[in-house]
């Protein structure tokens, strides 16, 4: 089996992955990643998920756990996840602040975190806090899907994802 093939379908295995982030880590050619990428899922050792961005990864994985790596790839929720993962309850206004995002923004991130049901809220007149729901299992979908991210500072995350 050629090097690229072994390499592209390791780091597949390994955790779900963007076509462009493949072809990165790889170091193979483009071309070559199309080709040996269309040869694993035709064997069906790996999967594809196409939504925004067209997504590998090993078949074994959790559709909850694929959901959530998906949703990461956005930098405001992946950002306001690691921020809420190394704060108390935080309102929606601190989240602003630190993440340097706009109010719109933020509001639209804190709605698709609750939606996905991620993030809490606590009230507390006249404001309310977010929170994470279950960090233990949220640090383990990250230290899985997003690997990169752990020993990362919220600050370092925008850098991250600029793919």
């Amino acid at each position: 089996m050629p090097r690229c093939h072994q390499n592209i379908l390791k780091i597949i295995t390994d955790r779900p992955i963007t076509f462009t982030q493949l072809s990165k880590k790889s170091n193979c050619a483009y071309e070559t990643v199309n080709k040996y990428v269309t040869i694993l899922e035709d064997e069906q050792k790996i999967k594809t998920k196409q939504g925004k961005f067209k997504i590998f990864y090993n078949p074994a994985l959790e559709t909850k756990k694929l959901e959530f790596y998906e949703l990461m790839l956005n930098v405001s929720i992946s950002i306001t996840v690691m921020l809420l993962l190394n704060s108390k309850n935080l309102p929606q206004n601190e989240i602003e602040a630190k993440i340097s995002k706009s109010r719109p923004t933020v509001s639209r991130t804190l709605s698709t975190l609750r939606q996905n049901g991620i993030i809490g809220i606590q009230y507390h007149a006249p404001f309310k806090t977010y929170y994470i729901k279950d960090k233990p299992k949220i640090t383990s979908w990250i230290k899985e899907t997003h690997p990169d991210m752990v020993n990362s500072k919220t600050d370092n995350l925008v850098e991250m994802f600029n793919y």
